[in-house]
């Protein structure tokens, strides 16, 4: 509604007065999800009847190399959808993969909160694309919402994974 309308704007005023070399990510930082042991829940929105659904994932993450991740997502409940994917921070720590971070922000308990941006496809429809990541030792959020490029359509929630470890 009109209301997360505002809430959007006004954000993208934050971050428009903050300067750009605040929008980063460290190695060192994206380092603290490493391991294994992550617990979680992936949320996905099906698109044939609309709701979101849950399903139990672990996941865990080792270093390529220096700013290169190999995420193994498992799912108990469905050993056949186990994944890998790779996930890559630029040497500059502007973007995760070929996303660039749009804002930064610190939370409790030491989490970083990044938003990143770009263009991409969904459900075979050119889209802009925003991956919000939140991390810590402890926790490890990944979420994507999509906004079609055609029309003016608000963005709408795709995908989250929320994991935690003790």
């Amino acid at each position: 509604g009109p209301m997360k309308y505002s809430i959007l704007f006004l954000s993208l005023l934050s971050i428009l007065s903050v300067p750009l070399s605040a929008q980063t990510l460290s190695f060192e930082e994206m380092d603290q999800v490493l391991g294994e042991n992550w617990k979680g829940t992936l949320t996905y929105l099906d698109y044939q009847s609309e709701k979101k659904v849950d399903i139990p994932v672990e996941l865990a993450v080792r270093k390529l190399k220096e700013g290169q991740y190999v995420l193994a997502y498992s799912y108990p409940e469905e050993p056949k959808a186990n994944s890998t994917s790779k996930m890559k921070l630029s040497k500059d720590g502007r973007k995760v993969g070929k996303y660039t971070i749009l804002s930064r922000e610190s939370l409790d308990d030491g989490r970083i909160k990044i938003v990143c941006i770009g263009k991409g496809k969904d459900d075979k429809k050119p889209a802009t694309l925003f991956y919000t990541y939140i991390l810590s030792e402890k926790e490890f959020v990944m979420r994507k919402d999509v906004e079609y490029s055609l029309g003016n359509q608000q963005p709408f929630f795709r995908n989250e994974f929320r994991f935690t470890r003790n």
